[in-house]
C-alpha cells in the first residue's frame, strides 16, 4: 500500500504542474531569463511581487527594485496599478476578441498571467519564452507558467502599453495555433501578428514615439530586410511591420486573425485566407503592390499603389540610384543578390535616346519584377516586366529623356513559400541599362512646310485625345458604362466585395456627402478599406453605430436621404 502511494505522489510530481498557491504581495521568487536578452548576461533572477492586479501578477527584478528610491518605487506601484487596469480593461477583451485567448488555466493551472520586468540590452521591449509553457520535467528552465518579460528600463515610457500587447499576442498565437492545432507557425507569422496588436489597440494613433515610428524608422535604414528571415534584429521588425499594416489596411485584419484558426501556417494560411475572402490577389501580389506603394505613394495610380495610414502620407522609400552618362551610348551592368521576400529598389537616371533595360534572374527561382517610369511631368506609369521561363526580360523605352525623366525596377524573389527558419541564402540576379541615340535625319527646305503642317495636326489630335480622356474618367467615376442604376440601397455591403455594382453607388452617395466623408472618392465597386474608412465617418456624422459596413440601419439612414 505504502508503494502504492508513493508511486502515485511521484507520478504527480512528474506528470502534473506544480500545486498553484495564490500569490501575495512582496512574495520573492526565482525566474529563470534569456541572458542573450538580459543586460548582464545572467539566466536566473530572484523576482518580487510588487502589484496583483485583476488577471496579472507583476513581478519586478528585486535588485533592480531595490536600486530605486523610494519616490521611483511609488510611482512604478502606480503605474503598475494604471497598466493592469488597462490590461483588464482594454488590452485583453480586445486582442482575446480578435485572436482568441490565451491558454489557460494553463500549465500552472492559474489563469492568471505573470509579468516580470528586469533590465534588459538596448532596443529590446520585451519577449515570450515557449520553454515556460512546457513542464519542467522535460524543461529544466521553463518557468512553468503563462508569462512575458518587459524591459524595466521602458517602466515609464509610452511604450510600456504597447510592448505588454505586444507579449500577450504571443501567448495567444502559442495556444490558438500550437495547443489547439498542433502546428508550430512560422516566427514571422507571429511577430507579425504581435507588431499589429498595437496599431489594433489604437496605441499607434499617437504616432509620435510609438512602436509603429520606430519600425518604420528601422525600416528605411534598412528596406532589403527580408521579412521571412528572422534574426530578431530591429531591421527585421521594422521590414516585417510596414508590409503587415500596408496588408491589414488593404485586406483586413482578418487576414492575420482568420490564418491563425487554420490548419495550415505562413504563407499558405494567409493565401487561403484570401481565397476564402474572395480577393484576387495572392500573397506574392500583394507583396509586389506593396513595394510598388513604398515607391510611388500614389493612390491616383490605384489604391493598391498607396498607403492608407495617415501617418505613412508622406512615406517613400529612397532607392539606389544609378545615373547613365547624359551623353553618347552607354551601358552599366550589376549582379546583385537577394533573399525571399526582400525588395529591391533600383532607379536610373540617364540622358536622352532609347533606353533598353535587360533584366536576368535564375530558371530555378522566381521573380516578380514591377517597374516605374516616372515623366517629365512627374506623373507615374506603372508596369510589370514579362519574364519568360529563364527569368529573362527585356524593355526598351523610346524617348528617354523627352517624355520619361526616370526608371525604377522593384525586382523581389517569391519562390519560397514554406520553411523559413533563420538565415535564408541569397540568390543572384543580373541588369543591365544601355543607353543610345535615337536616329535623326536632315530635313530638306522642301519638306519643312509639310513637316509643320503634320506636326500641328499631331497637336489637334493630342488635345482631343486629352479630352477623350477627360471624358472617358468621367463616365467611370460616375459609374458610366456599368450596368449600374443608383436608387434605394437593398443589401447590406461589407468589406471584401468586389467590382460590384451597388458598391459602386454606395461610393458615389459617400462622394456626394463631402471630401471630409470620402476624401478619396474613387469609384471603383471595390469595398475596399477606403470604403471602409468612409462608411466609418458616415456612420459617426449620422449617430449610427460605428461598425465600417453598410448594414441594415445605415441603409435605412442613406435611402432615407435619397428620397
Amino acid at each position: 500500500m505504502l508503494k502504492r502511494i508513493l508511486l502515485l505522489f511521484f507520478l504527480i510530481l512528474i506528470f502534473a504542474p506544480a500545486f498553484v498557491f495564490a500569490d501575495y504581495l512582496d512574495q520573492k521568487k526565482d525566474f529563470f531569463i534569456e541572458s542573450s536578452f538580459d543586460k548582464t548576461g545572467r539566466e536566473k533572477i530572484e523576482g518580487v511581487l510588487k502589484k496583483l492586479t485583476p488577471r496579472i501578477y507583476f513581478y519586478v527584478d528585486s535588485k533592480w527594485w531595490g536600486d530605486l528610491t523610494a519616490e521611483q518605487q511609488k510611482k512604478n506601484e502606480e503605474v503598475l496599478e494604471k497598466l493592469g487596469a488597462e490590461f483588464h480593461a482594454k488590452i485583453y477583451p480586445e486582442l482575446t476578441k480578435e485572436f482568441g485567448t490565451e491558454w489557460k488555466p494553463g500549465i500552472d493551472n492559474d489563469s492568471m498571467i505573470y509579468v516580470l520586468y528586469c533590465p534588459m540590452k538596448d532596443n529590446v521591449g520585451g519577449y515570450f519564452r515557449e520553454k515556460d509553457e512546457q513542464l519542467r520535467t522535460f524543461v529544466k528552465d521553463s518557468n512553468q507558467a503563462e508569462i512575458v518579460f518587459l524591459n524595466s528600463d521602458f517602466i515609464d515610457s509610452k511604450l510600456n502599453s504597447s510592448f505588454l500587447a505586444h507579449e500577450f499576442e504571443h501567448l495567444i498565437d502559442f495556444y490558438q495555433k500550437q495547443k489547439i492545432l498542433g502546428l508550430s507557425e512560422e516566427t514571422w507569422l507571429i511577430e507579425a501578428r504581435n507588431e499589429y496588436a498595437p496599431t489594433l489597440l489604437g496605441y499607434d494613433n499617437d504616432y509620435q514615439g510609438s512602436s509603429f515610428q520606430g519600425a518604420v524608422k528601422s525600416f528605411l535604414n534598412n528596406p532589403r530586410d527580408s521579412i521571412t528571415e528572422w534574426q530578431n534584429k530591429p531591421s527585421d521588425y521594422g521590414a516585417l511591420s510596414v508590409f503587415i499594416h500596408y496588408l491589414v489596411e488593404h485586406y483586413g485584419i482578418g487576414v492575420l486573425s482568420e490564418s491563425l484558426k487554420i490548419n495550415k501556417i505562413g504563407i499558405p494560411s494567409i493565401n487561403e485566407v484570401l481565397r476564402a475572402r474572395n480577393f484576387k490577389k495572392d500573397f506574392g501580389d500583394i507583396f509586389s503592390d506593396w513595394a510598388v506603394a513604398s515607391y510611388v505613394n500614389d493612390c491616383s495610380l490605384g489604391e493598391e499603389y498607396c498607403y492608407l495610414n495617415e501617418n505613412l502620407k508622406n512615406f517613400r522609400i529612397s532607392p539606389t540610384i544609378n545615373l547613365i552618362p547624359l551623353t553618347g551610348a552607354s551601358t552599366l551592368a550589376v549582379t546583385d543578390t537577394i533573399k525571399p521576400w526582400s525588395a529591391h529598389w533600383i532607379k536610373f537616371i540617364a540622358g536622352e535616346g532609347k533606353l533598353r533595360l535587360t533584366f536576368i534572374g535564375n530558371p530555378e527561382n522566381l521573380f516578380k519584377v514591377p517597374f516605374v517610369l516616372q515623366k517629365t511631368d512627374n506623373s507615374y506609369e506603372v508596369g510589370h516586366l514579362k519574364l519568360d521561363n529563364n527569368q529573362r526580360a527585356e524593355l526598351d523605352i523610346v524617348g528617354f529623356g523627352n517624355k520619361y525623366k526616370s526608371l525604377a525596377i522593384i525586382p523581389s524573389l517569391q519562390s519560397k513559400l514554406a520553411g523559413f527558419n533563420g538565415e535564408e541564402a541569397a540568390f543572384s540576379y543580373f541588369w543591365s541599362v544601355s543607353l543610345e541615340k535615337e536616329e535623326t535625319r536632315l530635313v530638306a527646305s522642301s519638306d519643312m512646310a509639310k513637316l509643320k503642317k503634320l506636326l500641328e495636326e499631331i497637336n489637334k489630335l493630342e488635345m482631343k485625345i486629352k479630352q477623350l480622356k477627360k471624358t472617358l474618367l468621367a463616365m467611370i467615376e460616375m459609374g458610366a458604362g456599368k450596368e449600374t442604376t443608383c436608387g434605394q440601397f437593398s443589401n447590406d455591403l461589407s468589406m471584401g466585395l468586389i467590382n460590384n455594382g451597388e458598391v459602386r453607388c454606395l461610393q458615389q452617395f459617400l462622394k456626394n456627402q463631402s471630401k471630409e466623408i470620402y476624401p478619396a472618392g474613387l469609384i471603383t465597386g471595390n469595398f475596399s478599406n477606403l470604403t471602409l474608412e468612409a462608411v466609418k465617418k458616415y456612420q459617426a456624422g449620422k449617430n449610427l453605430p460605428i461598425t465600417g459596413n453598410f448594414d441594415s440601419l445605415t441603409r435605412e439612414k442613406a435611402n432615407s436621404e435619397l428620397k
